[in-house]
């Protein structure tokens, strides 16, 4: 995925370098800039933006983090995840969608905003500028995401992921933290959309 290709996303985030040293504090201090400079100006929530590490390499010590995953991950069986560590109010947590997973239906987290990064595997990030309240289904644009891909959206954003084909793993910062079991923690819309399970392939898309 290039971010400077995608037309539809509302922040450029371009390449990234992630801090080799630490990766984990890299990331959670890459995750607060980015969230502080692209989208706390705007002063509006449903934004988001598309990025890739400068080096894709640098996944490989973000996806050894030790974690303890558990599931369900948001009601999906499929879906592992588990808080790798807290950073004042905020956490940076480790997702794991099972090969195949395509039930995670479309939702947004309206208390918290997210920075996102594929450390291992591929599958796609699916998004809509469709309104909670008022969400059909039809405006639905799918993105191939691989490692080093990085996605960060604002809160309310209407969006889901899919590994319809092979396992993906995510990094996935929340900012600020709702624990994983509480009720805010995401939403959905009266309209379920579910991704679909025969998806282009992942080089048609990137």
């Amino acid at each position: 995925m290039q971010a400077w290709r995608s037309g539809f996303s509302d922040v450029v985030l371009g390449e990234i370098e992630l801090d080799a040293a630490d990766p984990i504090l890299g990331f959670v201090s890459m995750a607060r800039r980015t969230l502080l400079e692209e989208f706390a100006p705007r002063k509006r929530h449903s934004g988001w933006g598309l990025g890739r590490l400068s080096d894709a390499s640098a996944v490989r010590k973000p996806a050894k983090i030790p974690c303890e995953l558990h599931s369900p991950f948001e009601s999906c069986a499929m879906i592992a995840g588990g808080v790798v560590g807290c950073f004042d109010d905020d956490a940076l947590l480790k997702l794991r969608f099972a090969a195949g997973t395509v039930d995670l239906a479309m939702h947004t987290h309206q208390h918290s905003r997210r920075v996102l990064m594929v450390v291992e595997g591929s599958g796609f990030f699916h998004v809509s500028a469709e309104a909670l309240v008022t969400f059909s289904g039809r405006r639905v644009h799918s993105v191939a995401v691989q490692p080093g891909d990085i996605v960060a959206f604002d809160r309310d954003l209407m969006h889901t992921f899919s590994a319809p084909t092979e396992a993906l793993t995510l990094l996935s910062f929340h900012a600020p933290f709702i624990p994983i079991d509480d009720e805010r923690q995401y939403t959905l819309p009266e309209y379920r959309w579910f991704p679909p399970l025969m998806m282009p392939p992942i080089e048609a898309l990137a």
